[in-house]
């Protein structure tokens, strides 16, 4: 059996896709589990991996239906007791799955590793790891007590510079893979075990992440579909360990306020409310300046169109499910 599953989700990648195959292979470990779930591509993604490497890789196809779909996919056909999820469009340095392989080996106790990543759009999209991250080694997420702070801490984990035991993917149920969700669907999965998990970070730069190949990078920019956490939060309450419970509903409460800012430059003042209700600030955490503006829209709003903000009673539709 493998010690490693690399899980490779593929939705038209025609051009990286063989880029981020050939980083698999270079590894500097022995053999690694490689599973490709094409997602329903229409580019000729398939087509274009090229045939040296068919030997090496399993590959599965499906109708379209997401990047969770995809790697959770390829999870429930992995047979390697570390699975890892590297997107099509990313490449790993030789020595990333030896250095994760050396770390979860050497702390039994971490459920995951993760390495520090370097990004095409670095102004734009910067490794958070090295920023929030101090030194290298084991922690948890106690220590970040300010709602900006466990943002960053959970926002340090990216599937394509993470490795994960298996028994926790499935502990936590892996991606959220539900209406085709194309935001979030990874930081749902990872916000769970930044709760309820030691992990082991590398300040070690290993993992090169594409921005600019990426469906969903720079040019979506502030037009992402609202956050699965926010739509179906009971999965991460009950997953939750109870002495970390506070800091989830603080961390769901703020990612209702960056939230709130985007449905006001859409324009969408209705559903400002029923996110206050659902994932209102909890006693006792100051708020930080994004609240106080949130407070500032909502007052002018209402002077300036003498309607109330709240869901009409009885109205339902907008609730998150859980």
């Amino acid at each position: 059996m493998p010690k490693f599953t690399a899980i490779l989700p593929l939705y038209n990648k025609a051009d990286t896709i063989n880029r981020a195959i050939s980083s698999v292979l270079a590894q500097t470990i022995g053999e690694c589990e490689i599973i490709i779930v094409d997602d329903g591509s229409t580019d000729g993604s398939v087509e274009r991996i090229d045939k040296t490497y068919l030997p090496s890789i399993r590959l599965v196809q499906q109708p379209n239906a997401g990047p969770g779909k995809a790697r959770n996919v390829g999870a429930a056909l992995a047979t390697g007791e570390f699975l890892t999820f590297l997107d099509a469009d990313d490449a790993w340095e030789p020595g990333f799955l030896e250095a994760a392989g050396a770390a979860l080996e050497a702390h039994p106790d971490c459920a995951a590793y993760v390495a520090a990543y370097s990004s095409t759009q670095k102004q734009i999209h910067e490794d958070i790891l090295l920023r929030v991250i101090p030194e290298t080694g084991p922690r948890t997420i106690d220590g970040f007590n300010k709602p900006a702070d466990m943002k960053a801490y959970v926002d340090c984990f990216h599937s394509s510079s993470s490795v994960v035991r298996r028994e926790t993917f499935e502990r936590y149920g892996g991606y959220y893979d539900q209406d085709r969700c194309v935001y979030g669907e990874d930081s749902y999965f990872w916000l769970q075990v930044a709760l309820g998990e030691h992990v082991y970070f590398d300040r070690t730069v290993l993992t090169h992440f594409h921005v600019e190949d990426s469906s969903l990078g720079v040019k979506q920019k502030g037009r992402h579909p609202r956050r699965p956490a926010l739509v179906h939060p009971q999965p991460l309450r009950e997953s939750c360990p109870p002495e970390r419970r506070a800091q989830l509903e603080t961390l769901l409460a703020f990612l209702r306020l960056i939230e709130t800012q985007k449905l006001v430059a859409q324009g969408k003042f209705h559903d400002i409310g029923w996110l206050r209700r659902a994932f209102p600030w909890p006693a006792g955490v100051p708020s930080p300046v994004i609240a106080l503006r949130e407070v500032r829209v909502s007052a002018l709003r209402l002077v300036n169109r003498g309607r109330s903000l709240f869901t009409p009673p009885g109205d339902n539709s907008a609730v998150p499910n859980g």
